[in-house]
Parts: C-alpha cells; sequence; structure tokens
C-alpha cells in the first residue's frame, strides 16, 4: 500500500495518493503521446521530478497538477476525479 499522510491534528489519513497521482499522470500522458521528456518541456518542470511523480515518489503542488491538466488537455477537475477513485481516507 501507498504512503500513509496524516492531515491536520493527525486524525486523518490519505492512503495511497502518491501512487494513484502516478498512475493517472502517467496515463494522461501516454494517451496524448508524449514522452516525459516532452511533458518536461512543454510544461517547464524536470523529467526527473516528472518520473518521480509517476512513480508515486512525490506528491505534487496544486500549481504542479494544474500546469500538467491544462498541457494534457484535462479539466483539473477530471484529473483530481480519477485519483480520488484510487485513495483512501480513514481514521
Amino acid at each position: 500500500m501507498g504512503k500513509q499522510r496524516k492531515m491536520g491534528n493527525g486524525e486523518l489519513r490519505v492512503i495511497g495518493l502518491e501512487p494513484a497521482f502516478g498512475a493517472v499522470l502517467r496515463s494522461y500522458r501516454l494517451a496524448k503521446n508524449f514522452t516525459q521528456e516532452e511533458l518536461a518541456l512543454e510544461t517547464g518542470l524536470d523529467r526527473g521530478y516528472l518520473s518521480r511523480l509517476e512513480r508515486g515518489m512525490q506528491c505534487p503542488t496544486l500549481t504542479t497538477v494544474y500546469i500538467l491538466a491544462h498541457i494534457l488537455e484535462v479539466p483539473a477537475v477530471q484529473f483530481l476525479k480519477d485519483i480520488e477513485a484510487s485513495v483512501k481516507v480513514e481514521r
């Protein structure tokens, strides 16, 4: 299972956020026939950073989510909904 991230006062945990984000990002990138290098050039983000995002090793900022969604031509809300389907929040 993915990382557990404590939220707020420590009562809630978000499980699987980074791997879910990575899987969604990779899916949309491949659907647009972008390599990681091409996506990096389009977004201005580092290719290594994109690789870490896709492998679930990092969690992006909200700004990064919006940049990626814009370049991949996916509404940011849809991007987040796709991630939400794989994430678990528990006490």
